[in-house]
């Protein structure tokens, strides 16, 4: 069976966390706190994630989420109590150093669905090559915990990253993860929580460490037009979990006289895009998930002027990275100072890591994993001065 380029490849779907009843409190550790890698570690401990700035560095990329992506992503992890995960797609604009998500591709697969789970995962893969898309992170939702990454969500983003390095600095893509809280209710907004990070392997000299999870700031750029894919997607997702034993109940209280409608109307609304101002969007989305609701049973109409989402081409990759570059205060160093050869190979070198379990059973596409005895992690050692984790961990 031959490769396809790193860009058109997805990586597995990654172990879920188990469904979390409300109940249940899960305490966030430091990264400083773990030590090394011990099999009485659980793998669903939560681990604190830090800015860049904390530690004195700058930001490697940029990354920058258009809303029909956001819209399709916090639509799916709300529909159900159980985690769901996608995958994410977009551009890597290597002048403007910004990584542009555009699309959003939920995994309609259940966990233990192992027939289902190849046809799913070919079906998205195929949409985005038709659409000259190139794979650019995954995200998965953590219902009712804190959108922090557990120690298997590191792991799990190191493969990626890994998987995602391409032979040469020109085939390069940077590969995130994004995770979204739709139901934690120590959170004081009825907003999801999204977070997007991405994991600096250990140091050359502390191998057995875990990897470091960073935040990455991002900057959300609201879409000119809502896009067919987009109500496809949300149409697909509501059909699929309709009648499920974890489907969420919307017209059921949420938190005081909220219910789970009135919450999901507040952070969907948040994304909407700019031709979706009269309402029917809304009413339409309602009806999907609690039937009744509005009667509104057409979907809204798709602008015949539909623009490709807004980093379809490199033109607006910079012109998103100019708008994220400025909403965070950062400086974009020359693209000759951050991912050179030698900084790839660095962080990507053809090494080993612990393949994650697949979230839905796939195991054929990918080698099996080494023994942990000959793991070895990518080398630190010739990292950029700005970002390279050489210091203690905070």
């Amino acid at each position: 069976m031959e490769l396809k380029p790193p860009s058109t490849i997805l990586p597995p779907t990654p172990a879920p966390t188990p469904t979390l009843q409300p109940a249940f409190v899960r305490t966030v550790v430091k990264h400083n706190m773990l030590g090394n890698r011990s099999t009485l570690h659980d793998p669903n401990t939560l681990v604190e994630s830090i800015p860049f700035s904390l530690l004195g560095k700058i930001q490697p990329f940029l990354v920058s989420m258009a809303t029909n992506a956001a819209l399709v992503m916090d639509f799916h992890c709300h529909l159900t109590t159980s985690e769901v995960v996608g995958y994410l797609a977009g551009h890597w604009d290597v002048n403007a150093h910004n990584l542009a998500i555009t699309h959003a591709f939920p995994c309609r697969s259940r966990l233990s669905d192992k027939e289902m789970a190849p046809l799913v995962e070919s079906e998205i893969q195929r949409a985005m090559e038709s659409r000259r898309l190139t794979l650019v992170g995954w995200y998965h939702s953590h219902p009712s915990c804190p959108a922090t990454p557990s120690l298997r969500d590191i792991d799990t983003q190191l493969e990626y990253e890994i998987i995602m390095r391409g032979g040469t600095d020109a085939s390069y893509t940077p590969c995130v993860g994004v995770i979204c809280s739709p139901y934690n209710k120590d959170s004081l907004s009825l907003e999801s929580t999204v977070v997007s990070y991405w994991v600096v392997p250990p140091p050359e000299n502390k191998p057995h460490e875990y990897g470091k999870p960073m935040l990455m700031s991002y900057s959300v750029i609201q879409d000119q037009y809502l896009t067919q894919d987009t109500l496809n997607e949300m149409k697909k997702c509501a059909d699929y979990y309709k009648g499920d034993p974890d489907v969420v109940k919307f017209g059921d209280k949420y938190k005081g006289n909220v219910t789970y409608l009135d919450k999901l109307k507040t952070t969907l609304t948040s994304k909407f895009p700019r031709d979706q101002s009269d309402g029917k969007l809304w009413r339409y989305l309602s009806e999907l998930v609690m039937p009744g609701s509005t009667g509104e049973l057409a979907p809204p109409t798709v602008s015949t002027l539909q623009m490709h989402c807004l980093s379809s081409s490199p033109s607006t990759s910079a012109a998103a990275a100019a708008v994220a570059s400025t909403s965070m205060g950062l400086s974009i160093p020359k693209a000759s100072s951050l991912f050179s050869a030698e900084i790839a190979n660095a962080l990507f070198s053809a090494s080993k890591f612990p393949t994650p379990a697949s979230l839905m059973g796939l195991s054929a596409l990918f080698p099996a994993p080494a023994p942990p005895s000959l793991l070895k992690y990518p080398s630190t050692k010739m990292l950029d001065k700005n970002y390279t984790m050489t210091s203690g961990h905070s």
